[in-house]
């Protein structure tokens, strides 16, 4: 089951590395929301790890931090 973890926050890594890229390459414009929308899943499924290893206070604030900045994104993703 951690493979199946390590794996899936490393594909969201990987996307948000992507969308940070994109716009170089395209005319798509960039935008930092994509770059939180996709590594913010990230983050919370490291952290998550770190709980299940023992570690109790540091995950649970970075992971409701970063549920606050997906907040962020995805508000000024669908309302700006």
């Amino acid at each position: 089951m951690y493979k199946f973890w390590d794996r899936v926050g490393i594909i969201f890594l990987v996307a948000g590395f992507l969308a940070l890229i994109l716009p170089l390459f395209t005319d798509f414009p960039f935008r930092w929301e994509f770059l939180w929308i996709c590594s913010v899943p990230s983050v919370v499924v490291m952290r998550v790890k770190d709980i299940q290893n023992g570690k109790k206070i540091e995950p649970v604030l970075a992971i409701a931090f970063s549920v606050c900045i997906f907040g962020f994104s995805l508000y000024s993703l669908l309302w700006s």
